[in-house]
């Protein structure tokens, strides 16, 4: 990571899985001294607390002296997230494992066939579509591209962004004539 990304701007990691593999392995100690020769401050929008309230600035805030930023972006959202029920509707929070989760919903949503249009999955995607077309490279690590929208929003970045390459890790080749192959 700091090979590729300068330590002053965060490193920005988008995933579809819903599990916390991705915060678990930031937050060990001995990975994050490894990977990024210091400490990892991870944000995924959600504030400190329990229940920690949607605040997506948070992505843009500077981390302490000696910590490096680690933006994660879980375009599909998280076994730990919830709708709760305020007097205004629903707000999006983060529940962490530590309380159950009571009246609220899980908020999930497995796979997108259109433009997301409600936070936290409207805001995560368009920044998303931001890094695409300023970015010159990306890894995408396992995954199959299977999800429509976001095929489709690769493609567009690819056609926006002459500079963009993607970096497919994969366990084999794509089958032919599949969107990923097409892709």
């Amino acid at each position: 990571f700091n090979e590729i990304v300068p330590p002053e701007d965060p490193i920005c990691v988008y995933t579809t899985n819903y599990d916390t593999i991705i915060e678990d392995l930031f937050h060990s100690q001995a990975f994050s001294e490894e990977t990024l020769h210091s400490a990892a401050h991870v944000c995924t929008g959600f504030a400190q607390g329990n229940p920690g309230r949607w605040k997506p600035d948070l992505f843009d805030a500077k981390p302490a002296p000696g910590t490096r930023q680690v933006n994660l972006l879980k375009l599909h959202g998280s076994v730990t997230w919830k709708w709760e029920s305020t007097g205004s509707g629903l707000e999006p929070v983060e529940m962490n494992w530590r309380q159950p989760t009571g009246d609220t919903d899980c908020l999930l949503y497995f796979g997108y066939k259109s433009v997301p249009e409600t936070d936290p999955f409207r805001t995560l995607h368009n920044r998303f579509k931001d890094s695409l077309v300023t970015s010159s490279v990306v890894f995408a690590i396992g995954f199959q591209f299977a999800d429509p929208y976001i095929r489709e929003t690769f493609d567009f970045a690819l056609r926006a962004n002459p500079r963009l390459r993607i970096v497919c890790c994969l366990k084999h080749m794509p089958t032919p004539n599949t969107p990923l192959a097409n892709l």
